[in-house]
């Protein structure tokens, strides 16, 4: 396993207050077509800015207009196969790359998409771990003392707990207040180990909760997505089919014990497991 803490990298201690979802939803800068066309503009953009290129360059060079690639850009308009192909081109996005825009792009109309997640090496194209690099606030739930999968290799994993959630403006973590009688999993010591247990609140067993591990993702200049981890499937939700999910994790956020109060349950729970392991079992 890979530890940051080896690299002699300061451990990250987040402190997050909820803002007013609702006021960010409706007021926001909504830029990007769907959560593909984020993606795919981000790639673009990063590989755009590699090669020191404006804007009005790559236009020229596409023979395109410069307000029609930067619609593309920012996500607001779908390349067509063409465009794509020679923006790709153009950018030089590596090959091992390319094929990934290339079905972002041909699928970009659909509002949902499944993705095969084995536990030894997840989800391939890394699609879920460059959404939360590109997400502004997060707010997940596992029904056990666990944290969130970030689908992807032990590598992208370690590197996302430790510069993406650093980064995020917003994240916040719910678990229900009966996971507490069971024991950390190798995830969930991780909250503990690089010191991400202020992202974490415990939540009524009365309340709103999920059957399964939930992610919701805010972004600056896109709608949110849900996102469900069914054991050996990831799905990712958008627009009407991710309201559901919204919904309910803004229950779970005004039902939560406050952060500091579920910070002493955690601690106190992983300070009678570590020194009576088996006292619960």
């Amino acid at each position: 396993m890979i530890n940051p803490a080896s690299e002699g990298k300061p451990l990250p201690v987040i402190r997050h207050e909820l803002s007013n979802p609702e006021r960010d939803r409706q007021g926001g800068d909504v830029r990007a077509k769907n959560a593909r066309t984020l993606l795919v503009s981000g790639e673009l953009e990063n590989n755009r800015r590699a090669r020191g290129l404006t804007t009005r360059q790559l236009a020229s060079a596409m023979g395109m207009s410069a307000a029609m690639v930067n619609r593309i850009m920012n996500g607001r308009k779908i390349p067509t196969a063409v465009q794509i192909g020679g923006l790709c081109a153009k950018l030089e996005v590596p090959k091992a790359r390319r094929q990934i825009v290339y079905d972002l792009v041909r699928e970009s109309e659909r509002d949902d998409w499944i993705i095969d997640a084995p536990a030894d090496e997840v989800d391939s194209s890394g699609i879920v771990s460059d959404l939360w690099k590109a997400a502004e606030r997060v707010r997940t739930y596992t029904p056990t003392l666990s944290a969130p999968r970030i689908v992807g290799s032990e590598t992208k994993v370690a590197s996302a707990w430790v510069t993406g959630y650093a980064n995020l403006r917003q994240w916040t973590h719910f678990m229900p207040a009966s996971a507490l009688k069971g024991t950390f999993d190798v995830r969930g010591e991780r909250l503990l180990e690089w010191g991400f247990i202020d992202a974490i609140r415990i939540a009524s067993d009365d309340g709103a909760s999920f059957r399964h591990p939930v992610q919701v993702l805010e972004f600056p200049h896109a709608n949110p997505v849900a996102i469900c981890d069914l054991d050996y499937t990831i799905i990712v939700l958008e627009d009407e089919k991710a309201k559901p999910y919204l919904r309910q994790m803004e229950a779970l956020s005004g039902s939560a014990l406050p952060a500091t109060d579920s910070r002493a349950l955690i601690e106190e729970t992983s300070a009678r497991k570590r020194l009576s392991p088996t006292a619960e079992q």
